[in-house]
């Protein structure tokens, strides 16, 4: 063997070297990528469960915030009419 010939050998060897160490390298990340992508669908998921949830909790918000602005009414036109009968009452005696 020569030495061209042995050189020729041994860039053949790590040429070689190089495409099965590049096949791992892909094969490794085409493994993380898949688990990436579970992942993002999990968090997709989750992400449109708590949308629902939140838009609920905005609605059941909305509604107590009316019964509150509901109630305020009511007390003070309670309260106004109180007044208004405790005055007549008093110019009346």
């Amino acid at each position: 063997m020569t030495p061209q010939q042995a050189h020729v050998s041994i860039g053949s060897m790590d040429t070689q070297e190089n495409q099965q160490q590049i096949e791992s390298r892909i094969t490794t990340l085409q493994a993380h990528l898949s688990t990436i992508a579970q992942h993002l669908d999990k968090v997709i998921t989750e992400n449109k469960r708590l949308r629902v949830v939140v838009r609920l909790a905005e609605s059941e918000l909305r509604k107590r915030r009316d019964r509150v602005q509901n109630l305020e009414q009511e007390l003070e036109t309670l309260q106004t009419n109180d007044t208004e009968n405790s005055t007549n009452n008093e110019s009346n005696h």
